[in-house]
């Protein structure tokens, strides 16, 4: 994680435009390596480095869901329990039935945006 975790004893709306704010921030950032298909895995190169989706790149920079708990999964929804119990309830289930989360996604796994498409996209529409 780049800065300090978001205070999630605030308002949902000032939650979500810290968490946007930081998820852009680390969508352009040089820390992750993009990937579809799962919120996180290891590479296939010597290193096994983590890559990420854009969606695991928010849940490890904007909730400090670690790489681990994330490997293999392919949605929110997927995680195990005692990862989903990590993230506040509010947030949680924006997450999970946010229609806009949904469109990253599939912007990120079928249409090949590059990180950096992604964070415009957020700020277009969110901040």
């Amino acid at each position: 994680m780049l800065g300090k975790s978001i205070d999630m004893n605030t308002d949902l709306e000032t939650v979500l435009n810290e968490f946007y704010t930081k998820w852009v921030e680390a969508l352009r950032g040089p820390y992750y390596t993009q990937m579809d298909g799962s919120l996180c895995d290891t590479g296939l190169d010597r290193d096994r480095k983590f890559s990420h989706c854009a969606v695991g790149v928010a849940l490890n920079e904007c909730i400090g869901i670690s790489n681990e708990e994330m490997v293999g999964a392919q949605t929110i929804a997927s995680l195990d329990k005692k990862t989903k119990d990590k993230i506040p309830k509010q947030l949680l289930h924006y997450l999970t039935f946010s229609d806009f989360i949904d469109e990253i996604m599939k912007y990120n796994d079928e249409q090949g945006w590059s990180f950096n498409d992604i964070a415009d996209e957020i700020e277009r529409v969110k901040l």
